[in-house]
């Protein structure tokens, strides 16, 4: 019981570790200031958002460069 508990514990700080030096998504703000770009480091997918003057949201499809 207790060495599963151990091996648990030590698996989530593993995977806390790997997510924090290998992060999936990486965002960019346009110059424009309306406009964020998410990527998806692990895939290689790409994804714009406009922001409207309302506050609404106006997102593109999904770009695969391949």
């Amino acid at each position: 019981m207790r060495d599963g508990l151990i091996l648990a514990l030590l698996t989530l700080a593993a995977a806390l570790v790997f997510h924090a030096v290998f992060p999936r998504y990486d965002w960019r703000v346009a110059e424009d200031g309306i406009t964020v770009i998410v990527i998806d480091r692990w895939e290689g997918r790409s994804q714009r958002a406009t922001f409207a003057p309302d506050g609404s949201v106006k997102p593109s499809t999904v770009y695969v460069p391949f």
